[in-house]
């Protein structure tokens, strides 16, 4: 019977191996790898974009407890990523059950050729582990707690990851099988999230202006065509050709100091982006010095998320702050001539002084002088300081979740993994009915968030 159970899952595969996966691409207008749909099955709630970062989970939740006595679960073990990204959360069909789930997809995966990561059951995974999970990568639109409450208010069956090389790249998947959501589903719910590792290449929004004519008539200018490896700054192959072409043009701009400032976009953590930024930065000033550029004339710096040229709250507003930039400093003739007269300048040299001397005096003050001024984003002439390196710090804000609709007893344990105080009032039992500070604003970790249960 076992047998003729696994021939049939097989036989299932075998055709929807075969026209499921590409129907549904073709009837999406979707160029990513897909999985096959459980027959029965239907999609509740689905988000797609051509590239996107995903935190892949491998590992079980783990709990400690903190001074207080608080209890705290956390996920340790996440692997970043960056690429083409589908989000899908199906229903499953009328009988069907979470192990019927569970088998069909650990077949597919092992004949479709993945490999696994991590996988665990109910037993393995950890406290709480569907919340968790949830929280690594949650649905954009969530209005009610629809589209997280088969998941993260579920009682979890099985969760696995795994991942294969094909010939498009290394694709990677993340399945999670539940029942018993708080959507009051008579089936078994499930979601696949499925992620093809693609490299991020800078598209300038007005990609038809040429780094040359920036530089001269503003002062800074987006890099072209500057392209990383995901989550690294190892610069690919198609770099090679701006970087030449700016090479070339810096070694002709008779001394001019420039900073190469390395961007990223607001998603993730904010230390990571900052560290990230600085080695893309200091990765292109190295390739532009090998090219022959000075070393005086290039100074990298990273200044993370935060000088957005767009929104972060959009794909494509992400994509655009991921980049990198030259912003030209001053030439030693420009700093002279703004000293005052009773300063020594390159042509006022002291006696024994060589030009070539004073010159790079010269280029030493402008350089120092630059890096004292700070300014915002795109202005014509100065555009990151090193004054913000003696910045005082400003206070770390993390975002409150948004718990309003949850459950009192999943909301107070999601403020308290987030690191906030909750102070409860209203009913015993209940649902969230307000929140202050509201979900989505910046507090400080450790202070009190405010919840209302019931009217």
């Amino acid at each position: 019977m076992q047998r003729k159970g696994s021939l049939i899952i097989l036989g299932t595969l075998a055709c929807l191996m075969a026209t499921t996966a590409r129907a549904d691409e073709d009837s999406l207008a979707w160029s990513g790898f897909m999985a096959p749909v459980l027959p029965g099955a239907t999609v509740h709630h689905q988000q797609r974009s051509e590239f996107d970062s995903y935190r892949l989970v491998t590992g079980p939740t783990h709990t400690r407890f903190k001074e207080s006595g608080t209890r705290v679960v956390e996920i340790h073990d996440v692997r970043e990523l960056e690429g083409r990204l589908s989000k899908v959360l199906y229903r499953g069909g009328e009988g069907s059950s979470a192990f019927q789930i569970y088998r069909f997809y650990s077949e597919w995966m092992e004949h479709a050729g993945f490999e696994d990561i991590f996988r665990c059951d109910a037993e393995t995974c950890g406290l709480d582990f569907e919340l968790w999970w949830y929280r690594q990568n949650p649905f954009a639109n969530d209005f009610g707690g629809r589209n997280s409450g088969p998941v993260s208010r579920a009682t979890l069956h099985h969760y696995i990851a795994g991942h294969k090389e094909t010939e498009r790249g290394s694709i990677f998947v993340s399945i999670i099988i539940t029942h018993g959501g708080t959507l009051g589903w008579a089936q078994p719910g499930f979601r696949i999230d499925m992620l093809e590792k693609t490299p991020f290449t800078f598209e300038a929004p007005d990609a038809g202006t040429d780094f040359r004519s920036d530089l001269n008539q503003e002062g800074f200018a987006i890099l072209r065509d500057i392209a990383f490896e995901a989550d690294t700054a190892d610069l690919r192959p198609e770099s090679d050709t701006v970087i030449e072409e700016l090479a070339d043009h810096l070694k002709d701009t008779s001394g001019n100091v420039f900073y190469v400032v390395g961007h990223t976009d607001a998603s993730g953590d904010f230390d990571s982006n900052m560290r990230l930024s600085t080695e893309r930065a200091e990765a292109v000033r190295d390739r532009l010095i090998e090219a022959g550029v000075a070393p005086e004339l290039l100074k990298a710096h990273g200044v993370g998320p935060l000088s957005p040229v767009a929104p972060n709250h959009t794909v494509d507003g992400r994509a655009v702050n991921r980049r990198v930039e030259l912003v030209r400093i001053a030439s030693p003739t420009e700093a002279v001539a703004s000293e005052p007269a009773d300063e020594a300048r390159a042509d006022e040299a002291p006696a024994g002084t060589s030009a070539a001397e004073a010159t790079q005096a010269a280029g030493a003050q402008a350089a120092e002088a630059a890096a004292r001024i700070g300014q915002a984003a795109r202005d014509a002439s100065e555009r990151v300081s090193s004054a913000t390196e003696q910045a005082e710090p400003e206070p770390r804000l993390i975002p409150v979740p948004r718990v309003v609709g949850k459950w009192r007893r999943g909301a107070v344990t999601e403020l308290e993994a987030a690191g906030f105080r909750v102070n409860v009032t209203g009913r015993n039992v209940g649902r969230v009915s307000r929140q202050s500070p509201a979900g989505g604003t910046g507090a400080e970790p450790g202070s009190t968030v405010n919840i209302t249960i019931g009217n």
